[in-house]
């Protein structure tokens, strides 16, 4: 009995230590039990990176406080992006007006994408500025504006279902957030879904105000994809995005919010909802994922993904290495500083203020030690550095997120492949197969600080070698100045990367054209079109058929490049973008058409380039602006010209015909140059008539000799008279 005391009071004291270990411990990645969260300071391409969900509002609201005023309120900037197999999407319906038509030029078969125009082969619809035209479209002499409806949101997209039509938009009205008893740190995009049966008066169905910005949309069977982006706001009541629908403000489940173990730096969240355009009595679905910005959308038949870039963070790491370094070294009263700089609730300093006030103390310590110890630092931590950044394969990365829209809306597993997407058109999805182009861009990395022997360089001038000291980040050792060499180089280079359903790499090419960058792609069943430029236009062919083993099968080297590739048929490819001199310098706009019948030798059949150098075409960059169809030889781009003085020469849509052998201007139906409002946005056909959009006129000309068949003034009310 004398012994049993002690070891009671022994067990009690490990049982002790070990429930005050366990609390330090992660439960679920990043997450401890006290509702903290513990998040890498640095990118690791080789850490796990599955969603992680949220399980109550106060896991969600620590979270949003881990992350920092940095992010609150921040709109990151994205870009409606889709990708696609095989030849456009081409409307060919029977329809109470023309019966054969062409829709937006969908990239996706089957996924239509918002966009400012909409015809259904008899009517059209569009936006100018806040004013949405309903517009009997065919036949084109009878042609007028049924009905205008004046929008309360800066529209973005149209999307059309039968006689259900959604206008999508920017929403901002604070009169009406004070009346709901919001107060909005970020954008709000509204979603309002109208009956147009009676085209001269349509009737408002529903309303959702989504808090968001835009960041792009699709439709498949009816059902609408909105996905917005919006910053952290720490909010007690309705924490995660918020949704307004009759009024009534609720906001996503937290159960259908997530979050992944990356080191946010601007962290955003991405939020999709479901929304029924066909049914619209159809509940809204919402998932959110916790994002580092986007770059990139693309949704494939059952699934959307969202490729954002991560980057290693080369000074991230150092100060890691050098909290290792000099933590044990600092004295009591600094390591009491920094438990009291820990112990801060997260309302005083967010996780990023904490880091940085803990890293003043680190770097404070060394500014003050002897030149030498100074010197072994740096060259210790030089050393460290560039053994862990020698260890990746590349220092930025594409996180890519999946949702699966497979007869419900979830959160799927999540990939990673080095380097950066170009946009839209690097990804693409294939028996289920996800494909992706990146580009490693051009990076200086920074080079070890040296000392005696060796040389030192200072700004940018080469010096003698030498016994100097030097400091850290451009702090000064007792009057010496520090000296650190140029940074290295490190060259772009290009690849081409093959995932399986789980987002695993399977295949992939590396090294594709060094120094040079991803200009555009274009996957076509089993193969991919890769256009990279510097100087000349190497145009690639790949064959993913066996998607372990991807491999280049042909090149083509021309000058210039092409900023979107399209399908002419399926041995002939069209390029349109710039021409270039051998030496790399842009000139006119250039459309190509490239011969692929013989993989192995492409060749570049037939070229257009413009007179004028500063010709140019939104369709270089926005594929909606694109009209093609290859029964009827047509091709359809706006372009608009200057001169060497740089007055506007043409304003309008270019006509041409293509054959696989030509590609010829027909000529331009023109909108007006040098007035304001011309620049066509948008084209489109019913039977033999072709339609161009500008802000302020539809013209309708014939397609046979483009003769003009009726001009339609859109008009909008401005706030002053115009005359």
């Amino acid at each position: 009995m004398a012994d049993a005391v002690p070891r009671t009071v022994l067990i009690i004291t490990l049982f002790t230590v070990a429930i005050a270990l366990i609390a330090c411990v992660p439960v679920t990645p990043g997450i401890r039990v006290d509702g903290t969260f513990e998040q890498p300071a640095a990118f690791d391409p080789a850490r796990e990176l599955d969603a992680v969900q949220f399980r109550s509002e106060d896991e969600f609201l620590a979270f949003v406080g881990s992350q920092g005023d940095g992010g609150f309120g921040r709109d990151v900037l994205t870009m409606d992006a889709d990708i696609a197999v095989g030849a456009p999407a081409k409307a060919m319906e029977e329809s109470a007006g023309g019966s054969d038509y062409s829709g937006t030029n969908n990239q996706v078969v089957g996924v239509d994408e918002a966009d400012i125009l909409k015809t259904d082969g008899e009517y059209a619809y569009t936006t100018t500025g806040r004013t949405l035209f309903l517009i009997r479209a065919y036949p084109g002499e009878e042609a007028e504006v049924l009905g205008s409806l004046d929008l309360d949101v800066e529209p973005v997209g149209l999307f059309v279902d039968g006689d259900n039509l959604a206008v999508i938009g920017s929403y901002h009205d604070n009169e009406y957030f004070a009346k709901i008893g919001i107060r909005p740190r970020n954008g709000f995009t509204r979603v309002t879904i109208y009956d147009v049966s009676d085209r001269s008066a349509p009737r408002e169905l529903e309303t959702y105000t989504l808090e968001g910005s835009y960041s792009g949309a699709r439709m498949k069977d009816g059902i609408v994809y909105l996905i917005l982006t919006s910053g952290p706001d720490y909010r007690l009541e309705n924490p995660t995005p918020l949704i307004v629908r009759d009024d009534v403000v609720s906001s996503v489940p937290v159960r259908d919010a997530y979050w992944y173990p990356i080191p946010y730096q601007y962290m955003q969240f991405a939020t999709t909802h479901a929304i029924g355009l066909r049914d619209p009595d159809r509940p809204i679905e919402s998932v959110t994922i916790a994002v580092e910005g986007q770059n990139a959308l693309y949704m494939s038949e059952n699934a959307i993904y969202l490729a954002a870039t991560e980057w290693i963070n080369e000074w991230e790491l150092r100060q890691e290495i050098l909290r290792d370094l000099v933590g044990p070294k600092l004295s009591a009263q600094d390591k009491a500083l920094i438990a009291k700089i820990e112990a801060a609730d997260l309302d005083i300093l967010s996780v990023p203020e904490k880091r940085s006030r803990i890293d003043q103390i680190h770097n404070e310590y060394v500014a003050y030690l002897l030149g030498k110890e100074q010197q072994d630092i740096n060259e210790e931590i030089d050393a460290r550095l560039a053994e862990r950044l020698d260890a990746f394969e590349a220092l930025e990365w594409t996180v890519i997120n999946r949702i699966d829209v497979d007869g419900g809306i979830s959160v799927g597993p999540t990939g990673k492949v080095p380097g950066s997407v170009y946009g839209q058109f690097a990804l693409d999805e294939n028996d289920g197969y996800l494909r992706v182009a990146t580009t490693v861009n051009q990076r200086w990395r920074i080079r070890p600080m040296m000392r005696g022997g060796v040389g030192v360089v200072q700004a940018g001038v080469a010096a003698e070698p030498s016994e100097v000291e030097t400091g850290i980040d451009g702090m000064e050792l007792k009057g010496v100045p520090n000296v650190r060499p140029p940074p290295s180089e490190q060259s772009s280079s290009n690849s081409v990367y093959v995932l399986d359903e789980s987002l695993d790499v399977v295949g992939e090419i590396t090294s594709i054209a060094p120094g040079e960058t991803i200009q555009s792609a274009r996957y076509i069943g089993d193969r991919l079109y890769l256009v990279t430029f510097r100087q000349v236009d190497p145009f690639f062919v790949i064959d993913l058929s066996d998607p372990r083993d991807p491999e280049i099968i042909g090149q083509l080297k021309v000058p210039g490049f092409s900023r979107y590739l399209h399908p002419y048929d399926e041995d002939t490819i069209i390029g349109i973008g710039r021409d270039a001199t051998a030496a790399g310098r842009q000139q006119g706009l250039k459309i190509a058409l490239y011969d692929v019948s013989d993989v192995t030798k492409p060749k570049e059949l037939a070229l257009w380039v413009s007179d004028e150098e500063w010709a140019q075409s939104t369709a270089e960059w926005e594929h909606k602006a694109f009209l093609f169809d290859h029964d009827r030889e047509l091709l359809v781009i706006p372009a608009y010209g200057y001169d060497w003085r740089g007055s506007e020469s043409y304003n309008g849509a270019m006509v041409f015909r293509v054959t696989p052998a030509s590609v010829t201007l027909r000529g331009i139906v023109d909108h007006g140059a040098g007035q304001y409002g011309a620049t066509v946005e948008r084209s489109f056909f019913i039977d033999g008539l072709l339609y161009t959009k500008s802000p302020n006129l539809l013209r309708i000309n014939a397609l046979d000799d483009l003769s003009s068949v009726k001009r339609l003034p859109l008009v909008t009310e401005g706030p002053y008279p115009v005359y």
